[in-house]
């Protein structure tokens, strides 16, 4: 083997030794992890925050990166359900709420998670007694955020062409009975069934949720298991990451009060 070659070789060898360390010290020591799952805990860290005053930006995390949004106006100010009011009424989802997805990712043949998250969600739920008997949700699916702008890429172009479908909603199908949501801080499961649409595609769910009642306010944290395909999503794996065919929908919602039962 000539001299010649044996450089050539070397440092394409050099090279790709570069290259594989350069990953995994991008993997292991740069790259962000994922958010953690919602759970009981990150519910009570925002049921338990100081009650904002409506009008003042709030500024929640999507991704790792901090956003403020300004919340949208409502009619009475958030924490305004009293015990002599009860829960009945109207509730409008407030602007420390976030949705987000997360699924299983082959980096390098290196196993992670991806996860984005936003907190650009309206709608509103209907209490009745201890029945939730109708639950509208919108989300801006343009506002999703992740711990890499390629991943974010991806998810706004290829994966959800969200300039297409910028919206993602939620109806209720089925009253929430709840029996009696506890006020002492303890929490009720319950399930929420109802029309599922994304990348316009509709389909009935089932979110299994936590939910409980805290500062005058109601919180809901849970998740739901969707197939891509059922969506019309084009799997998300490309020439660098692997993933499945499925991953998980998850929220954390909270709920303040803007209307109290209609009397008859």
């Amino acid at each position: 083997m000539s001299r010649t070659v044996k450089i050539v070789l070397a440092s394409v060898v050099g090279v790709i030794v570069l290259a594989v360390g350069g990953f995994l010290v991008w993997f292991y020591a740069i790259k962000e992890d994922a958010p953690s799952r919602f759970d009981e805990s990150s519910l009570d860290s925002v049921l338990d925050a100081t009650t904002t005053t409506i009008g003042a930006p709030v500024t929640t995390t999507a991704g790792g990166s901090a956003t403020t949004a300004d919340p949208a106006p409502t009619t009475a100010a958030a924490g305004g359900a009293t015990a002599a009011d009860g829960l009945a009424g109207t509730w409008t989802v407030a602007t420390d709420s976030q949705v987000g997805y997360r699924l299983k990712e082959t980096l390098g043949g290196l196993d992670t998670e991806g996860a984005g998250r936003t907190s650009s969600i309206t709608g509103t739920m209907t209490v009745d007694g201890t029945t939730v008997t109708a639950t509208e949700l919108t989300v801006d699916m343009t506002t999703f955020e992740s711990d890499d702008s390629r991943r974010d890429n991806q998810f706004d172009t290829r994966i959800m062409q969200v300039s297409q479908f910028p919206t993602a909603t939620f109806t209720l199908t089925a009253p929430i009975e709840q029996g009696a949501i506890p006020t002492d801080g303890s929490s009720i499961q319950v399930q929420a069934t109802g029309d599922l649409t994304i990348h316009g595609v509709t389909k009935p769910v089932t979110f299994d949720l936590t939910a409980k009642e805290s500062n005058d306010r109601i919180g809901v944290v849970g998740s739901t298991v969707i197939t891509f395909a059922d969506y019309n999503i084009e799997n998300p794996s490309n020439g660098f990451a692997e993933t499945g065919d499925t991953g998980t929908l998850e929220l954390q919602l909270v709920f303040d009060q803007t209307a109290g039962p209609t009397s008859s």
